[in-house]
């Protein structure tokens, strides 16, 4: 056989082997067919930076909220900031995909926009216990316990 393709084979032989090895044998770590999931098919978790970002609600449990309402919701230095019926406020921990927060807040109570006593209860709810955080393009989702999901767009 000829020596410059056993040498040859050899070498590539070698360069598989050192990618397999400074790679754990697992190869790349990444679906590229599926981005932000790792081949075992596990959602891949970025480090989220939220302050400076204001949004809208425009998405409570599935329904569109009407777009006449305004609930704004504001991260500024490690602060979150939302207005239902009453405004909300206070110092917010954001780790992973995790946000969590311990919000005060005015205690009036409103009849109307019909729901809004609700997704304002939700919302403080959710952060209290560490709602799971979803930031795709411009929607913003919140996620808590019993289902329940608040969607956000930026302004």
């Amino acid at each position: 056989m000829n020596k410059k393709y056993i040498l040859g084979g050899v070498v590539l032989l070698v360069i598989i082997g050192f990618a397999l090895y400074f790679s754990g044998g697992q190869g790349s770590s990444l679906n590229n067919d599926l981005p932000g999931v790792d081949v075992d098919g596990d959602p891949v978790v970025k480090t989220l930076n939220l302050d400076g970002l204001n949004f809208k609600l425009v998405e409570y449990n599935g329904a569109d909220i009407d777009a006449d309402q305004e609930y704004p919701l504001s991260f500024e230095n490690k602060t979150i900031s939302a207005k239902f019926c009453n405004g909300m406020g206070g110092e917010y921990v954001l780790e992973e995909n995790k946000l969590t927060a311990n919000l005060m807040g005015t205690l009036m109570y409103c009849e109307t926009p019909t729901g809004v006593m609700e997704i304002e209860a939700t919302f403080g709810r959710i952060l209290g216990e560490g709602a799971m955080v979803i930031l795709e393009g411009d929607n913003l989702t919140l996620s808590g316990s019993g289902g329940a999901e608040l969607v956000f767009v930026k302004k």
